[in-house]
């Protein structure tokens, strides 16, 4: 792939996770190896409760996280939303779905750290990163929540 072209799908081995047909765009990362097993892209196995992307700066023009971030603590999620920042390009952006704890029971799943609010988001991107991340849009339906949203870079 080229500088500043690269997708990447958090925690997204998975098939349930991945609601999209264009799996094969993206390279997952994963703490679970499921190689061949479900994923047809590329996949990575690698702990992203640590909060670091293995990519450069600016590297990135889509990065997606399908039921993936009610599954890290508060402060995991804040150093992973700094490393998206970090990585995706300044007109890159970020999909972001989770279970909608106001109504669906999916969000009281025992892996899940958190339970994830329709104003969640909104905080956690202000802490993250100082402001650095503006809401494109969010959607609600389906119990579940899903923001785009977008670097701030200068």
């Amino acid at each position: 792939m080229n500088c500043g072209t690269l997708k990447i799908d958090l925690g997204g081995a998975w098939p349930a996770t991945n609601m999209e047909d264009d799996r094969k765009e993206y390279v997952c990362l994963d703490i679970n190896d499921y190689s061949g097993e479900f994923a047809p892209g590329k996949i990575f196995q690698i702990d992203l409760s640590k909060g670091i992307l293995p990519f450069c700066e600016n590297s990135c023009i889509k990065i997606r996280a399908c039921h993936f971030l009610e599954h890290l603590s508060g402060s995991e999620m804040i150093n992973l939303l700094d490393d998206c920042h970090r990585v995706l390009r300044k007109d890159g952006e970020m999909k972001i779905q989770v279970p909608n704890a106001d109504k669906s029971m999916d969000a009281y799943q025992p892996l899940h750290k958190q339970l994830m609010k329709e104003n969640a988001l909104n905080y956690l991107s202000w802490l993250s990163t100082k402001k650095k991340w503006k809401i494109i849009n969010r959607i609600i339906e389906n119990g579940d929540i899903t923001w785009i949203i977008q670097p701030i870079k200068e």
